[in-house]
């Protein structure tokens, strides 16, 4: 438990140092400093290096190494320029420990992990970017960003099994710079900042305390939820100020990056822009270049592996690139929208194909009839904390009524949300697609409906500290079952190789398919390639081929 615990510290380090280092170097200002919002950026930044460097190496052992050291250098340098020394190693700590208690006895989320995001990190770790890859395995086309973060923690300090740390890290710091914020609004009285808070605190708490369910979807909730809070807690200065706006922008490009759907953050960037004051700073601002570029980055990759800059978008593809293969892109396409619309949940003799049942809105029995009751189920704890949160807030904090002002940013924000959840709905009505957006419906609309109300200081005080202690009680004591649930069980990591005996006799369980001249190809496993030899898919690919392009492998049919 040791090892873990020292991962987690050093995943900490990492991503603090890295993000302090980008914060500094861009100059994002902050009133409201914190090391976890920083590690936070550092998750960005780290994502966005590792994406570049795998355009040139593979994300090997070495790599990660020099970048671990240089993570470990960037804190020293950090920690001996500033006085106040106490305020990071408490971050680091406390932010390691939720990591930790996250991360132990827990399992990695399948059967996604096993069949593509493992599978990706083995390919990142032994290649550098591959041409073509989504003719491997179509699900290759749209993998997170994430995948290059966990791919750069692959070193010579930790076992394999490090590349599982990322994703627990960016809950943890997500979650402490919540309680950060809300000591720090409460301080300053700002009421509505420190509810908002309050509440993306426990609904966090109540969404994101199993690892086995995070997959790439926890992520993108958590900057989705993130770019509202620095909305927020910036909303005066909102259309003037160039770094709250570089700040929403970067995240939504991160958002995108992470998943195609995120593109909606797109139209509150057009809204924030054009009611922006200072709309020719940050036009000429080069910061604003800098995002682009690596927004530029990562549109370049997605080509260079599916021949579409947003996959399997048809209007964003390259047709006449040798990897462009129109079949999948067409498929893929409609496939992905009719399973999230229930298509296999379709009952009777008669089942419609995935075209038909996408049109004019074939689907929504089907959809109506089983998913809209999983989604209900879903929402139905944080539904029953708003509530109790509504009227315990009316009956025990003497509230009374004030003056109300209309507040057109707020509902700028409330309108934007209620749009990602139609487009959703319309598009993707999958629960784990559209958690972020619902939620936050849900929280904007209890803050609306307390937003006349006046509250006693000191009842108040003690009100949010009983539900930060409770959030705080309900999420040790969740993981602390697990892990004594499972304490007995040798395997602490989440495991990322299907049996032991896989990883004892490593590669050897495999498949592989070479071609006439015998040069290997790909290899093949009839269940989940996990984390093994690459590149791997659980596909028998009929007429597939691989050049090498001055040492880039490109793969097409």
């Amino acid at each position: 438990m040791i090892e873990v615990y020292l991962a987690s510290l050093f995943s900490s380090i990492i991503l603090i140092s890295f993000g302090n280092f980008f914060v500094k170097k861009i100059k994002f200002a902050s009133a409201n400093y914190n090391y976890y919002e920083n590690g936070l950026y550092g998750v960005i930044f780290l994502s966005f290096i590792s994406l570049i460097i795998n355009f040139f190496f593979p994300l090997n052992k070495i790599v990660g190494s020099t970048i671990l050291v240089i993570g470990i250098v960037l804190f020293l340098i950090h920690f001996f320029s500033i006085q106040k020394k106490k305020g990071i190693i408490i971050s680091i700590i406390i932010s390691s420990l939720f990591t930790f208690l996250i991360i132990s006895y827990s399992n990695i989320n399948r059967p996604d992990a096993g069949l593509y995001h493992l599978p990706f990190n083995s390919i990142l770790n032994e290649n550098k970017i591959i041409v073509g890859l989504y003719n491997i395995h179509f699900r290759f086309a749209h993998t997170s960003i994430i995948q290059y973060l966990s791919g750069v923690y692959n070193n010579f300090f930790f076992i394999n099994e490090f590349l599982t740390i990322p994703l627990a890290t960016i809950v943890s710091l997500f979650l402490c710079r919540l309680i950060h914020n809300i000591r720090f609004f409460f301080k300053t009285s700002n009421l509505f900042n420190c509810n908002l808070n309050l509440l993306f605190f426990v609904i966090s708490i109540i969404s994101f305390n199993n690892y086995t369910n995070f997959g790439n979807d926890a992520p993108s909730h958590i900057y989705f939820f993130l770019i509202t809070l620095i909305f927020f807690e910036n909303i005066k200065n909102l259309f003037n100020n160039n770094d709250i706006f570089l700040k929403i922008f970067l995240i939504s490009i991160f958002l995108l990056a992470q998943k195609p759907f995120m593109i909606v953050t797109g139209l509150l960037i057009l809204v924030l822009f054009f009611n922006h004051i200072n709309k020719i700073d940050i036009l000429k601002d080069i910061r604003t270049y800098f995002i682009f570029f690596l927004f530029s980055s990562f549109l370049i990759k997605n080509v260079l592996i599916s021949s579409c800059m947003i996959f399997p978008i048809e209007a964003t593809c390259f047709k006449t690139l040798k990897i462009y293969d129109e079949k999948t892109i067409l498929t893929e396409s409609v496939n992905g929208e009719a399973w999230s619309k229930g298509w296999s949940d379709q009952t009777g003799d008669i089942k419609l194909n995935h075209n038909e049942y996408i049109k004019n809105f074939n689907w929504i029995n089907t959809w109506f009839s089983k998913h809209f009751k999983k989604v209900l189920n879903e929402l139905v704890p944080s539904l029953a904390f708003l509530i109790i949160f509504y009227l315990l807030y009316l009956i025990l904090l003497d509230t009374e009524k004030r003056k109300y002002e209309f507040n057109k940013k707020y509902f700028l924000m409330f309108i934007f949300t209620s749009i990602t959840v139609l487009i959703w709905f319309l598009k993707f009505p999958l629960f784990r697609f559209g958690e972020s957006f619902l939620l936050q419906v849900l929280i904007l609309t209890i803050l609306f409906l307390l937003r006349e109300k006046k509250v006693n200081q000191k009842k108040y005080k003690i009100f949010i500290s009983c539900f930060v202690l409770l959030g705080l009680i309900g999420f040790v004591s969740k993981n602390l079952q697990r892990i004594y649930k499972n304490y007995d069980k040798n395997q602490i990591w989440p495991m990322i190789y299907t049996l032991k005996e896989l990883k004892d006799n490593y590669p050897k369980k495999l498949k592989s398919f070479k071609d006439n001249e015998n040069n290997l190809i790909y290899f093949y496993s009839s269940e989940e390639c996990m984390y093994n030899s690459a590149p791997c898919s659980n596909y028998i690919l009929k007429n597939i081929k691989l050049d090498t392009k001055k040492s880039y492998k490109v793969y097409y049919y």
